[in-house]
């Protein structure tokens, strides 16, 4: 039963990662699946089913590179696999802009940028994110990312004039 159980809960892992669109994930659903793909991970190292483990350590760090869930995929790369992955901020801050102005989707253009802003503030893609925002319709957050972007220093000159209308409200 409990092998059946964890058998379930893997496929459930893999089916939902795989038959979703990676960039159809928030940054907050990404860094759920990278922790709960280590936790699995950890599993199957602890049962001598050492591909999986690696597999699963290499998905974690792919979701969500970033903060203490990808440092540790990577660690544990490195301790049981000797497998090092490297983890560059900017390198990847500048792979999900890339990604991101690559997509015509609005949603995964949108959550590529949040991604980005994950590793790094930065008041373009803060005001790129405002417009998108915009563009959904949902003006409250667009409104949010706009200041944001304000704050951190994008020209008040240099806003979009749709977005200038939230201003004045």
């Amino acid at each position: 039963m409990r092998i059946f159980l964890s058998g379930l809960i893997v496929f459930c892992l893999f089916a939902t990662t795989f038959a979703l669109n990676i960039d159809a994930l928030t940054p907050e659903k990404r860094s759920t699946f990278a922790s709960d793909w280590l936790e699995t991970g950890k599993a199957y190292y602890a049962n001598k089913k050492m591909k999986k483990a690696k597999n699963c350590y290499l998905l974690a760090n792919r979701l969500y590179p970033m903060g203490q869930v990808g440092e540790e995929a990577r660690t544990l790369l490195k301790q049981n696999f000797d497998i090092r992955v490297e983890y560059n901020p900017d390198e990847q801050f500048g792979d999900y802009i890339k990604r991101a102005e690559k997509l015509t989707e609005k949603r995964y253009k949108l959550n590529n940028y949040l991604m980005a802003l994950e590793i790094k503030q930065d008041n373009d893609v803060l005001h790129k994110v405002a417009l998108l925002y915009l563009s959904l319709e949902e003006n409250d957050k667009a409104k949010e990312y706009l200041q944001k972007a304000l704050d951190a220093g994008f020209p008040e000159e240099k806003v979009n004039p749709s977005l200038k209308k939230l201003l004045q409200e």
